[in-house]
């Protein structure tokens, strides 16, 4: 049973219900059987389509042309923005989007090739991809081409193996992986030009073949997690310091409250069932599962995050 695109509205009601009695985190998904995203809820007991709170495909955007479809085959990144309003979402088939959550459509895309693994805005609302074959990171200005691919203005900067970007605003820079270093740019956004400012190798824990890279604020101290083929690792954006926090090889890392959730593959480079492990008790394990599915990148939701769509909060 597929399951297409619904203004998120409709399934407000329910999953607030849920969400208001039990705030165990959401997990959203890359789905690379269907080429989609799905939202998911914690499983009990099942594991067919009624654990999905909300799904994308971009068969279903009318906002996509159909000779663009293609683009976004194998979708490989999604990232949360604006309080829950917006997705972001690269695919290894070229495409980087935003996504308006409320809709379910696309607000901007593009096509900048070589294996797109990540995405994030940058202050002047351009895009930087990452992208893997490519070695390559791509800013792209959509400013009056939002959904016109062919009109959007590029500039490309080399990097080997480009996996992650992640836009700092308390440090206002940008943070880059790749197969040995986390990088960090400043951008000019005038020039809509990066420039490295300093590179720091997870070569010295050990670590090779970087993958994600997803940015934790906090009072505590900022920290840069990242995965790589022999683990998961955090990175002191002020000291430089690296610290090892998962020994198994995972292409994606996530982290909610007392939970994290560190994916790992059971099939090439994908799982249909991810389990979110509490830090520390009472809580216990969560299973997100959807049996058949190819889960790629899997991140933890604050629960009340996704609705917080049109409430001016």
């Amino acid at each position: 049973r597929r399951v297409c695109i619904a203004p998120l509205g409709v399934l407000l009601a329910p999953v607030l219900a849920a969400a208001t009695e039990c705030p165990q985190p959401m997990a959203l998904a890359t789905e690379q059987k269907e080429h989609r995203l799905v939202l998911l809820a914690p499983c009990v007991g099942t594991n067919d389509d009624s654990v999905i709170r909300w799904s994308w495909s971009p068969k279903n955007d009318p906002g996509i042309k159909p000779t663009d479809v293609a683009w976004f085959d194998h979708p490989d990144e999604c990232k949360l923005r604006d309080d829950g309003r917006t997705i972001l979402v690269t695919a290894s088939g070229g495409a980087f989007a935003d996504l308006d959550v409320a809709t379910g459509r696309v607000r901007a895309y593009g096509n900048v090739g070589g294996n797109p693994h990540s995405v994030d805005r940058l202050p002047d609302g351009a895009y930087v991809v990452a992208s893997s074959d490519g070695n390559r990171l791509t800013v792209v200005d959509v400013k009056g081409a939002e959904l016109n691919p062919s009109k959007q203005r590029k500039s490309v900067f080399p990097l080997r193996d480009a996996h992650g970007v992640e836009w700092d605003a308390r440090r206002n820079c940008l943070w880059a992986i790749t197969v040995w270093d986390v990088v960090r740019y400043s951008y000019d956004s005038e020039r809509k030009s990066l420039t490295p400012m300093n590179t720091y190798s997870f070569k010295k824990i050990g670590f090779g073949g970087g993958h994600d890279l997803v940015l934790f604020p906090s009072p505590k101290g900022d920290r840069l997690w990242l995965t790589a083929h022999e683990g998961a690792a955090s990175l002191d954006p002020d000291t430089g310091a690296f610290e090892i926090i998962w020994r198994v090889g995972c292409p994606s890392v996530s982290q909610y409250g007392n939970y994290w959730l560190f994916v790992r593959s059971t099939e090439r480079w994908w799982t249909d069932a991810v389990t979110a492990r509490p830090v520390s008790p009472p809580d216990k394990p969560l299973t997100y599962r959807l049996k058949g599915a190819r889960f790629y990148k899997v991140k933890l939701l604050k629960p009340s995050a996704v609705w917080r769509l049109d409430q001016g909060e």
